[in-house]
């Protein structure tokens, strides 16, 4: 079979000081522990999971689930780990022949995964440059053109699983850059045009199920990174940012059931309440996102009861360009966000 050796994972990550927003006062909730807390690595060259060299009923089994993570143990006689963060059955444990083994208690688990190792991981993509490689060289290269050689070719464009090319798109280099614009949704835009997964990513069917589904996986994680060092934090941090501010895109938007659209408004208030949970993870500034999805869920469906001109009329600036400006997103107030949240848990 043909499985590629695991690099080890090169983070950048850019810390940013949170803006003095109004806290939300939603009620803690307990959060699920990840199961990407025993993944032995994360970074590998992506390798389609229906690969015909893939055994058949590992196959069978990501047909049901392009969400699974699979990793094959090179220590361990072709063992399989099988993570289902979407199922809440964890991480399971598969011989060459598919038979389950018996999952052990988490001690042990993460003891059979560090026995295990090396492993492979089968389908996440790595890019071919990287900052610090010779050819991250900017006195020979333009941004243009090292961004030239971060597109996807053709082939893995139009054959990753959307969950796939979601945490790839999350992972070009440049996606933070949203942040250094007054408008982020300006920014936004300019990622996505330097960027050709965002906009492969948007034109799928299933990228509101993919995006919801990622939703749940990226807050269960919140609890596994607020562990782990500085550089890590802030990665996971920025990237669960612009995850909120991609959900308030016009694509997901217009595809929203209305089921759907209760599911991202419960799923966006849990966030929010994550921010004070989390200090050393989530700045004010994480309020932004959610808040400009809000705007534009209260801009799109109609019926909000503004108190004044000056209200709506920020409320629907704010809306069309997600600005970082103070002046704009004073708005919203304490009493301002009662009014909205009870409008948008009647949608």
């Amino acid at each position: 079979m043909r499985y590629i050796r695991i690099q080890g994972l090169f983070i950048i990550a850019v810390l940013v000081v949170g803006l003095g927003l109004l806290s939300c006062g939603h009620d803690d909730e307990n959060t699920t522990l990840p199961t990407e807390s025993y993944a032995p690595l994360t970074d590998a060259v992506y390798m389609p999971l229906t690969d015909e060299e893939q055994p058949a009923w590992l196959q069978a089994l990501i047909a049901k689930d392009p969400y699974l993570k699979v990793f094959q143990s090179e220590n361990g006689g072709g063992m399989f780990l099988v993570e289902a963060p979407l199922k809440g059955n964890g991480l399971r444990l598969f011989d060459r022949d598919g038979i389950a083994l018996p999952t052990p208690a988490d001690e042990q688990l993460l003891l059979t995964v560090q026995n295990g190792q090396p492993w492979t991981l089968t389908h996440i993509y790595t890019y071919p440059l990287k900052p610090g490689d010779a050819e991250w060289d900017f006195e020979r290269y333009t941004i243009r053109e090292i961004q030239a050689k971060l597109q996807l070719p053709a082939n893995l464009l139009h054959g990753m699983y959307t969950a796939d090319l979601l945490e790839t798109s999350l992972d070009f280099a440049y996606s933070f850059d949203f942040i250094f614009f007054d408008e982020w949704q300006r920014g936004v835009d300019a990622v996505r045009n330097e960027f050709n997964g965002y906009n492969e990513m948007f034109s799928r069917k299933d990228v509101v199920k993919t995006m919801l589904a990622k939703y749940e996986v990226k807050m269960r994680t919140a609890e596994l990174m607020e562990k782990q060092e500085m550089l890590v934090q802030g990665s996971y941090s920025n990237r669960f940012m612009l995850f909120k501010l991609l959900l308030a895109q016009d694509e997901i938007l217009h595809q929203l059931s209305r089921e759907q659209l209760r599911q991202l408004i419960h799923l966006s208030m849990e966030a929010n309440a994550m921010v004070p949970r989390y200090p050393d993870l989530f700045g004010t500034i994480h309020y932004i996102p959610v808040y400009y999805l809000y705007s534009r869920i209260i801009v799109r469906e109609g019926g909000f009861r503004f108190e004044s001109d000056e209200e709506k009329a920020k409320l629907e600036y704010f809306a069309k360009t997600c600005t970082s400006n103070p002046s704009v997103i004073s708005v919203f107030t304490e009493e301002f966000q009662s009014r909205m949240y009870s409008y948008l848990q009647n949608l």
